[in-house]
C-alpha cells in the first residue's frame, strides 16, 4: 500500500535572500501539509539549495533542513522497526555511492535525479516507516536524496551525509549520532 503521491511543480516560491528575491526551481507537494522547495544556491554553479515548510503549523516558516532533522526522525523509525529501517538506511547510502553532480540545475534534471523518491516500489517496500517519526517515507527519502545531491554537487569528494548514514547503522553512541549529524564545520 503506497502513502503520499507527491506533486512535482515548476517552481514558483519566492524568498529574499541578500536583499534579492530568489524564485524556486521545484516544488514538491506531499499532500499531507509538507513541502519541499529547491532553488539555486550559490556555493558551486549547480548549487541545490533545499527548503521545506510544514503548513499543519501556524505561521510556519521556509526552513532549510540539516542533517539533524532526518536523523532524529530515523531514530524514531530505527526504535519501532529497527531491521527495516537499517535496510532503508542501507539502500541510502548505496544511492549516496551513485550520486554524481547535478551537471545542471534545471528541474527536470533534479527530477531525473531522484531514482529512489519516484520508484513506487522502494517507497513500498519501506512505507510501514512512515508509521513511526514525524517524516513519511516519501518525504524523507525525497530531502535525502536532494541533501546527498546537493552535498555531491558543491564538492564531489564529500563525506558528511556517509558519515551520518554510517553512525545511524551502527547506533554505538547516541551523542555522537547527534554530533555528527548536528556537525557545521566550524
Amino acid at each position: 500500500m503506497l502513502g503520499i503521491t507527491p506533486t512535482y511543480g515548476i517552481g514558483n516560491t519566492r524568498i529574499r535572500k541578500n536583499n534579492q528575491n530568489i524564485t524556486s526551481i521545484l516544488d514538491i507537494d506531499f499532500g499531507n501539509g509538507l513541502w519541499i522547495y529547491v532553488f539555486p544556491g550559490q556555493i558551486s554553479q549547480n548549487d541545490i539549495w533545499i527548503k521545506f515548510r510544514n503548513f499543519n503549523i501556524p505561521k510556519s516558516k521556509i526552513r532549510t533542513p540539516t542533517h539533524i532533522h532526518w536523523a532524529v526522525d530515523i531514530l524514531i523509525k530505527k526504535f519501532s522497526n529497527r531491521n527495516l529501517t537499517d535496510a532503508f538506511l542501507n539502500d541510502m547510502l548505496n544511492r549516496w555511492h551513485q550520486i554524481t553532480p547535478l551537471p545542471n540545475r534545471q528541474m527536470q534534471t533534479i527530477l531525473r535525479n531522484l531514482a529512489y523518491s519516484q520508484n513506487t516500489q522502494f517507497i513500498a517496500r519501506y512505507q510501514p516507516l512512515s508509521a513511526a517519526g514525524f517524516f513519511t517515507i516519501e518525504f524523507l527519502t525525497h530531502l535525502m536524496e536532494l541533501l546527498m545531491l546537493q552535498e555531491k554537487t558543491n564538492n564531489p569528494q564529500a563525506y558528511m551525509f556517509k558519515n551520518v548514514v554510517n553512525e545511524l547503522l551502527s547506533y554505538t553512541d547516541l551523542y555522537k549520532i547527534l554530533s555528527t549529524a548536528g556537525y557545521r564545520g566550524k
